[in-house]
């Protein structure tokens, strides 16, 4: 498991579409090929979310069971917020817990639709990255060719055939 990925409630509906080459099949797919790590937590207002969506957050237990995803304690979100609250974000204080998330996972890919929220998430500013590493939103709304390059860039190395 390579890329650490983080879910916004605002792109939930992607990982429910099932038309052959839709944004959440070729995501879930790379998901299950092991590509990505699904960071999820049930902590307040990002664990309520998710919770909210019974048909995502049983998605996510399945890849947990699967250890394709990794549950991200309250404790290590909670002083990623307090990291947060000195900075200004452009996405506002409700999306303040997924960028914690985001920063405490170490995700280098958001599945997110708000557009102020992608901004913080790609800002180097708010979420310092791995030297060499970049972190991008996954591409929800591009053509089905633009997401596989997306994704298979984005590949552990060891499955590159």
């Amino acid at each position: 498991m390579c890329t650490p990925i983080v879910l916004d409630a605002s792109a939930f509906d992607v990982l429910k579409e099932m038309s052959s080459n839709s944004a959440g099949v070729q995501l879930r797919t790379w998901i299950d090929d092991g590509h990505g790590r699904v960071a999820y937590s049930t902590y307040d207002e990002v664990g309520r979310q998710l919770q909210h969506d019974a048909k995502v957050f049983q998605l996510v237990l399945s890849y947990r069971r699967s250890g394709l995803a990794e549950l991200i304690e309250e404790a290590v979100i909670r002083r990623e917020e307090s990291r947060l609250d000195a900075l200004e974000t452009r996405s506002g204080e409700r999306d303040k817990q997924v960028l914690a998330l985001a920063a405490a996972s170490q995700a280098q890919v958001m599945v997110v639709r708000d557009k102020r929220l992608r901004k913080d998430f790609e800002d180097a500013r708010l979420l310092p990255t791995v030297p060499g590493s970049r972190r991008w939103a996954y591409p929800v709304d591009q053509p089905p060719a633009w997401r596989n390059d997306f994704l298979h860039r984005r590949r552990c190395p060891r499955r590159l055939k």
